[in-house]
């Protein structure tokens, strides 16, 4: 019987410290978005410092602002895929090359 009542008290302490979390983990989301790691260099580099500034922008240039750090974001990918395509390349004239002298 008491080992009844003590796993009750532990699932009820769970349920508690989940319960309490909740707003402590929707508090450390709204602080530091996790969605978007990258987001204040890619708003640094729209000419924007924070968010708190971009919401007080006009509604053209929160769009100007969006727009230039989703193109820094696509140019970012474009140079990694360069990057990949080249790395590719380089390794298989490194492999041909070394089929050609090393038998």
């Amino acid at each position: 019987m008491p080992s009844a009542r003590l796993l009750g008290v532990l699932i009820t302490l769970a349920f508690l410290v989940a319960f309490l979390s909740i707003p402590l983990a929707l508090w450390w989301e709204k602080r530091r978005p996790s969605s978007y790691p990258t987001q204040q260099e890619a708003l640094e580099a729209a000419g924007v410092t924070s968010m708190a500034e971009w919401r007080r922008l006009r509604t053209e240039d929160q769009e100007a602002a969006d727009t230039a750090a989703l193109d820094r974001a696509e140019q970012a990918e474009l140079d990694a895929e360069y990057d990949a395509r080249e790395a590719a390349e380089f390794l298989a004239q490194r492999a041909q090359a070394n089929a050609l002298f090393h038998p």
